[in-house]
Order: structure tokens, then sequence, then C-alpha cells
């Protein structure tokens, strides 16, 4: 077999194959002879086909199945001997398998790149350094007392805080277009402050009528008031739940909102464009029950109901709930530690290795978060598409700097801590076994396990090398996600005293009355000039 590469730009590689035509012919007379003891055709007997039958009738399927398998097999063998690190699927150009002549073809195909791990310890990382005070208890205790708000009807006008059940139509041009009844919706910051104008100070029965502007927040929510939607959610609690890996996402289900309640102004810009009249549209709450809330008390029924348990004997109920809580929230807290030090860990390999990443790893990537998109939306909204781009082209690239930092470091799964994974997950959920039996029996999951071990391990890695630097975060800043402040430059350290000699020198002669005072420019010195030099 001869193989031959060139490449043909960036990451591209073309490879060209050409197998002895001996050697196809060879596969193929095999194959007429495989099938001539298979066959049962009419007036031969089972085995006793003649192999010039067999090439009479099936000889051009026999030739185009042989040439398939060996166009797999060859190019799996050629790009070994190449040592080639494919990535993506390869397009088969020219492919030529006539009878006497030898077995050709030209596959393009991108590479994965050699990506070379810099020196770790000239990394810096940025760590929060964070603590759960007692007020970040309250809080949390504040919160859980809010998740439990008791709601009552009350005989009196809507006032602000309260929710309110309510009958909702939709008009235009004096005619009712659609209607909602029995909607519940807040009256708090939540809903748009032409609202809470609107209904505050409404008893039962009565109406009023809002003409949201088309413009405006007003269009999303009549969209979504005709929809049978609530505007301002009010329900839901969060409890003590066990900690997980990895945050649910939940943005997409905000920008389908976002995308429906776009489309009518879609219409109405088109229908101005045009010079077509938009006709005004008014919606119209009909209270039917007042409802203000009761914020539950620190007690004993609170602590059924979060199924808090008896106190130690040295310690009272109250005391065992707080410090549910404080653990509780040391648990996330480390959840969300070792997710925010991941980011951090890659943003810095990022910034400091630059490479090509194949259009093929990025494309399937995108390609993926598409399918999960329209699943769940039906349809991409047109803001998410340069999001996904951006997020695929990242999520590739870090997939490649943890292979190179696994290479490099030659990091081996720690099976321990996949087996001590799959139990933290599987604790979450009540039917433990079941649970653990279904991660190990399903592939993919498995494999979305042990890679999350790999990226920890490398992860650590990391860490136990670079300069880690801790940065003040509280506790409610850390949960939120908000960033750090950026690491200040770094002076560049003077080599000798010759140098430092000279340096004196400089400045001594810069500061003379005759010179001109220069430009106060920002320094950048060493390791942070060619970290940040080519942003």
């Amino acid at each position: 077999m001869r193989v031959s590469v060139e490449e043909a730009g960036g990451l591209t590689r073309k490879l060209t194959v050409a197998v002895p035509s001996a050697s196809f012919e060879e596969k193929i007379e095999a194959r007429v002879r495989k099938a001539a003891g298979d066959l049962k055709l009419p007036g031969f007997r089972p085995g006793h086909v003649p192999l010039s039958e067999v090439r009479r009738r099936f000889g051009q399927q026999l030739r185009q199945e042989v040439a398939s398998e060996l166009l797999q097999s060859s190019l799996s063998e050629a790009v070994q001997q190449q040592e080639l690190a494919v990535a993506g699927r390869a397009a088969v150009e020219d492919l030529r398998a006539d009878p006497g002549a030898d077995f050709e073809f030209t596959a393009t195909f991108e590479v994965l790149p050699e990506v070379e791990i810099t020196d770790l310890a000239k990394l810096r990382i940025r760590k929060p350094d964070v603590a759960i005070d007692d007020a970040d208890v309250e809080a949390m205790v504040q919160t859980l007392r809010e998740q439990h708000t008791q709601w009552h009807e009350v005989e009196r006008p809507v006032a602000f805080g309260d929710r309110l059940v309510a009958d909702l139509a939709v008009s235009e041009d004096d005619e009712v277009i659609r209607r909602s009844e029995g909607q519940t919706l807040a009256v708090d910051s939540t809903a748009t402050a032409e609202f809470r104008d609107a209904v505050i100070g409404l008893g039962v029965g009565e109406t009023c009528m809002l003409r949201p502007d088309t413009q405006s927040d007003g269009a999303a929510g009549e969209d979504a008031i005709a929809s049978g939607e609530d505007v301002a959610p009010v329900e839901g609690a969060a409890e003590l739940q066990p900690a997980a890996e990895s945050d649910a996402a939940t943005e997409p289900d905000a920008a389908a909102e976002t995308e429906t309640a776009a489309e009518p102004d879609a219409a109405d810009e088109s229908a101005q464009e045009t010079g077509l009249e938009v006709q005004p549209r008014t919606l119209h709450f009909t209270v039917r029950r007042v409802e203000e809330p009761t914020v539950p008390e620190v007690d004993d029924a609170f602590f059924d109901a979060l199924g808090i348990a008896e106190p130690e004997e040295d310690q009272s109920r109250r005391d065992r709930f707080l410090k549910d809580v404080r653990e509780r929230m040391a648990v996330d807290l480390a959840a969300k530690l070792r997710r925010r030090m991941r980011d951090e860990v890659f943003l810095a390999l990022r910034q400091t290795h630059d490479f090509d990443v194949p259009a093929a790893l990025i494309e399937a990537r995108a390609d993926a978060a598409h399918q999960e998109l329209e699943q769940s939306l039906g349809k991409v909204p047109t803001q998410l598409e340069v999001l996904v781009e951006h997020s695929a082209e990242m999520q590739a690239r870090e997939e490649l700097l943890l292979r190179a930092l696994v290479q490099s470091a030659s990091l081996a799964l720690d099976d321990a801590r996949v087996r001590d994974l799959i139990d933290e997950i599987a604790s979450a959920y009540e039917e433990t076994a079941q649970v653990k039996n279904y991660l190990y029996g399903d592939e993919r999951q498995l494999a979305s396990i042990e890679r999350t071990v790999l990226e920890q391990q490398a992860v650590e890695h990391v860490l136990e090398r670079a300069r880690v630097e801790e940065m003040p975060l509280s506790y409610a800043d850390t949960m939120a996600d908000v960033a750090l402040p950026e690491l200040p430059p770094e002076e560049e350290p003077v080599a000798d005293e010759a140098e430092a000699g000279a340096a004196l020198d400089a400045a001594t002669a810069a500061e003379a009355p005759a010179a001109e005072p220069a430009e106060p420019q920002a320094k950048r010195g060493g390791f942070m000039s060619r970290l940040f030099g080519k942003r």
C-alpha cells in the first residue's frame, strides 16, 4: 500500500492511498467464492453455484462491497502509519476501483493540533477567598422562609406585594381576540410598573385596562397572558436540596420566552414598514381574588416543613436547623468553588496557549447544542446562534487543552474517584442502587462521569504547580458567579546589580530639569507581557 500526505492549509491534510490491483482483485475473488458457497439459486444445488454465474449476477455488487470495506480498512491503516490524529470525518474523493487498476482514493480531513503545555509554574490563577458568616446563614434562612410563603385570601383592594387571580382579555379595535381566565399574577418588583400602577387599588370584581407598548415589556406580558401563562411566577420552593455537580441550564427557556414575545413586535414593525396601520391592543384585567403573603416564622412547624430532624440532647431544634443550613451551604459552596476553579484554570490555559481548533470539532459541539435546544425549544432563537458557536469553540479548545494536559503529565483515570462520584450522585436519589446501576450501565453517562473525574485530576495538577492568588469574595457573590477582579500586572524583576544601577541612572536622567517629562504608560513586564501580549 502506497501512502502520501500533503498539507492543504492549516490543520487540513490530504491523504492519498493506493492499494495494488492484485491485492484488490484477490479480495474480490475471495468474496465471489464465499458468495458461491452461500447462495441458493433456482436450478443450482446449494453451495454449487458456478463462479462465473456469481460474477455475472453479482460481480458489480460484490466489487462495491469489497471497495467500501477496503476503503475503511486502508484509510485506518494509513492514518495509523502516518501517526495522524484525525479530527472529525474524512471526505473521500477520486475513488478508483476499476478492474485491472490499482484501488486508489484521496481523503481530506483535519488533524488535531499539537498543543505544548507551557510551564505551569508561570500561570497565575485567581481563587475566591470566601467564608460563610452568620449574616450569610441568616440570609439563607430568610430565603427559605420566603420560599415557604403562605397565601391567604383577603377582602381589600390590591396592594404591593399581593398576588391576584384575574380574568384577562386582549382586545383589538374594541373586539376581544383572546381570553385567559383564572390567571395568578404577582404584584411585586417582578411585574412591570405599568401593570402595578393599573391594578393596585382595585377591588374584587373591578376591571382595569392597560395598553402595552409594543416596543416594551408590555408586548411580552400580553403574549404571556394571551397564551395562558403566568406573567410573573410566584410558586416554587427550592428547599435544602442535595448539591449538584453542575448547575441546571435555565437560560434556554428564558430565551424561548423572549423569542415568542418578540414575534408580535416583528409583525408590527413589518406592518409599519409596508405602510399598514397597526391596530392598538388593550389588556383587560378583572380581579377575582386578592391574596396576601404570610412568611412563616422559624418555629417547629417550619422545621417540620423542611424535614429537620430532632436535635441532639445538648442543642435546641433551632440550633440543629442552623447547623443543617450552614452544612448545606458549605456543600453548595464547595461545589461552586470546584466549578469556579475549573473555569479559572481553563481560562488561564486558554490565555497562554494559542493554537488552531479544527472546524470539525466546533461543528460537532455546535450541532449537539442545537439538537438539545431544538428538543426543548422547538426552534433555536436567532440571538442564541452566536452564543452557541462561541460556546462550541471554547468547549473544543478546552477539550484539546485537557488532552494535552493528560498526555504531558501522564495522568491516568482514578477509578476510585469515579466510584466515589457515582456514589455521590446516586446518594441524592431515594432509589440509590438503581441510579448507580444505571450510571454504570449507560456508556454515555459513564463516559461523562469519567471525563469529569479526569478533568478534576487535571485541574488539581495545574493548581499544585501554578501560582494561586486568593482574592476576597463574599459568599453571595461567589454563589452568584460574580467575576473576580483582574490580576494586577507584574513588575519585571531586575536581573542583577548592574542592571539595577543602569535603571537608577535612567530614572535620574529622566528627572533632570532639561528633560521633557515622558507620558506615563502602563507597564507590563515579564510573564504578564507574554500572557496578554496578543490580546
